[in-house]
């Protein structure tokens, strides 16, 4: 009898351990070749850890992490010579906080953050030397405050003044005279864009509405 009840207790060991590894698993997909193309990890039915994708030499391309089935933390994808594309968070699916995106050679091109999927916070994009190249900020998906546009070389070439999402955008030429100016509101061009010759007169005045052009008036081109 007893040696019954031994054999009875290893069979539910043995049954819970087949069980458990039944609802705990990876899901996987391959290439043609045989090589791995990407690996999902799955518990309780629900896709559960980390989920990578690779490219056909074997180096990765998309790494995320589930948590019942949601996009939690951590987003990165890599170039198939494996640098870094670009890292992104998420929480509950939508994209939250830091951002950054990278050349084939490494370089960062932009930072940027999110709040639920929406831009709001510093943004920043980046010349491949590392001189910035736009600095900015938004508020809830707004341009809102300082803009400043640089050259390469870190010259100022232009400086936008925004309240959420409306305000007024100035360039200049290297000589210090006035390029262009543009009104924004919701932002998007609105009203009359003023483009100046080098000399300062008025070359052309072009009218928007919404980002779209209503009219063109050639002056002194």
């Amino acid at each position: 009898m007893h040696n019954i009840f031994k054999s009875y207790r290893i069979v539910l060991l043995i049954s819970s351990i087949l069980i458990f590894a039944a609802c705990n698993r990876s899901e996987k997909t391959y290439f043609e070749d045989g090589t791995l193309k990407s690996e999902i990890q799955k518990s309780g039915g629900h896709y559960n850890g980390t989920a990578t994708w690779y490219y056909s030499n074997g180096i990765k391309q998309h790494e995320v992490n589930y948590v019942n089935d949601t996009l939690q933390g951590a987003s990165t994808r890599w170039y198939n010579n494996g640098k870094m594309h670009s890292m992104e968070h998420f929480k509950n699916n939508h994209l939250h906080g830091k951002s950054e995106t990278y050349d084939m050679n490494g370089k960062k091109l932009s930072e940027q953050n999110y709040h639920l999927d929406t831009l709001d916070g510093p943004y920043i994009e980046f010349y491949t030397s590392g001189q910035p190249k736009i600095e900015g900020q938004y508020k809830m998906g707004n341009f809102d405050g300082r803009w400043i546009y640089y050259e390469d070389d870190g010259y100022i070439i232009g400086i936008g003044e925004f309240d959420n999402g409306s305000g007024k955008q100035r360039g200049w030429y290297r000589n210090g005279t006035l390029k262009q100016e543009v009104s924004y509101k919701d932002n998007l061009k609105n009203g009359r864009e003023i483009l100046y010759n080098a000399d300062g007169t008025i070359a052309r005045i072009v009218t928007y509405q919404d980002d779209e052009v209503i009219s063109t008036e050639e002056i002194n081109p």
